[in-house]
């Protein structure tokens, strides 16, 4: 049982992310509503979507890299609490500031979620087994909006969007002493071996951690994950309400299609996972099994994007936003695996807090950007929708290629800072 111990970690790790993600989605189903109740405009409705990531990043940062220091239960259990206490505030809400405070806050306390799943799941799992557990744990991310949207959006129409927020608020609320009963910070807590690759005792500097954060492996990674997470916020915020007016999909019908992108990508990382792991023992060429892998889902992401604004047939248009935002939002748990086998485990913390923090800076961007483009668009919005998904295209391709041919695993090489720890740093 102890030598499996990591599984119920990842278990655990997998419900945070499910209730995680339907937070962050919830907005998307309720937008039809919301709007119409609230009397939004395109662009202030971004500026809903772009608010939940104005402190998202420096929140994933520094509150991450404080789970260096006092360790990741208590951190993601203050965090989980947060995330409780403001779902059940949002059944308040009755104007756009207050809304937008909620989602504001929220975005503050769930920045960090990703980067202390990742870093926990690290401290289980040696690198040959990392990339798999981490796409099992992360997939909770997109489990939860897709194993919650009929339902949600069920509650929506038929008690109000408020009351979907109070029932997120009561979920989280169950996971809390679960997770103080069964959490465990690392393998020594229940009296296990670590290995010197997962977790260090050593002390290191914090500014040991600059020249991984200014490599060229970083660098491009996390411009990757920047377009991954602009097409996962336009994906929550934007892709909802464009199948619903310009597409005029029925509430029935949406109830259903808006989890289709979250079970594909739910399905679609254990396999890329357990594929870069296998290609990592075959060969022991992470370029290979993390970057190759990488590289052609963004270029077919983008394909898909571009086609979407060209093809008129519905069921068309939902296949490829359904294939473009999942294809693309497979690679973190990679990128991930790359940050984690980069760093020297005492600062794994903090790097994964600013490849997640700075990535979702898109987040931040994105919403608004579609819509200023839709809102200038004016009646001919799909236009506007058209020209935001172009955009998104371009950005995709550039970027991933840019990973696809800078990035890459092998130069890693080791350095020794001030105190004589070991640290890995990527050319």
């Amino acid at each position: 049982m102890k030598k499996n111990y990591g599984w119920i970690i990842v278990a655990l790790l997998f419900v945070l992310g499910v209730l995680n993600f339907a937070d962050k989605a919830i907005i998307g189903f309720a937008a039809v509503p919301i709007i119409n109740e609230l009397h939004l405009s395109p662009s202030q409705w971004g500026l809903i979507g772009s608010c939940f990531f104005w402190f998202f990043a420096i929140s994933s940062i520094i509150v991450t890299s404080l789970s260096d220091r006092f360790g990741a239960k208590r951190i993601i259990t203050g965090m989980v609490s947060l995330w409780t206490v403001i779902q059940f505030a949002s059944i308040f809400v009755f104007n756009l500031p207050s809304l937008m405070a909620t989602r504001t806050i929220l975005g503050a306390g769930e920045g960090p979620s990703a980067s202390l799943s990742y870093h926990l799941t690290a401290k289980w799992f040696p690198p040959k087994r990392r990339a798999f557990a981490s796409a099992i744990m992360i997939s909770g991310n997109y489990v939860g909006p897709a194993l919650f949207a009929p339902l949600l959006i069920e509650i929506i129409v038929s008690y109000g969007w408020r009351t979907a927020f109070g029932f997120l608020g009561v979920c989280s609320a169950l996971w809390i002493p679960i997770w103080l009963w069964l959490g465990k910070e690392s393998p020594e807590d229940i009296g296990l071996p670590v290995e010197k690759t997962q977790v260090s005792h050593e002390k290191v500097r914090w500014s040991a951690l600059f020249p991984v954060l200014f490599s060229r492996n970083f660098i491009f990674t996390t411009l990757a994950g920047f377009a991954a997470y602009w097409s996962l916020s336009v994906m929550i915020v934007w892709n909802p309400p464009f199948l619903a007016t310009v597409h005029h999909l029925g509430e029935s019908g949406l109830k259903w299609i808006a989890g289709l992108p979250w079970i594909t990508i739910a399905l679609g990382h254990p396999i890329i996972g357990y594929l870069s792991d296998r290609l990592l023992q075959w060969t022991g060429d992470s370029r290979k099994a993390r970057v190759y892998v990488i590289g052609p889902l963004f270029v077919i992401s983008a394909v898909c994007f571009y086609f979407s604004t060209i093809v008129s047939s519905t069921p068309a248009v939902i296949i490829l936003l359904t294939l473009a935002p999942s294809l693309i939002n497979m690679t973190f748990v990679l990128g991930s695996a790359i940050v984690s086998e980069s760093t020297h485990p005492s600062l794994r913390g903090s790097a994964q807090g600013f490849y997640i923090g700075t990535s979702s800076v898109a987040g931040l961007i994105a919403p608004v950007v579609f819509g200023e483009f839709i809102e200038n668009a004016g009646e001919h919005s799909v236009i506007g929708y058209n020209h935001a998904f172009l955009l998104t295209s371009g950005l995709v391709f550039v970027f991933g290629l840019c990973q696809w041919i800078f990035v890459d695993p092998k130069r890693a090489k080791t350095s020794t800072n001030d105190e004589g720890v070991m640290l890995a740093i990527n050319d």
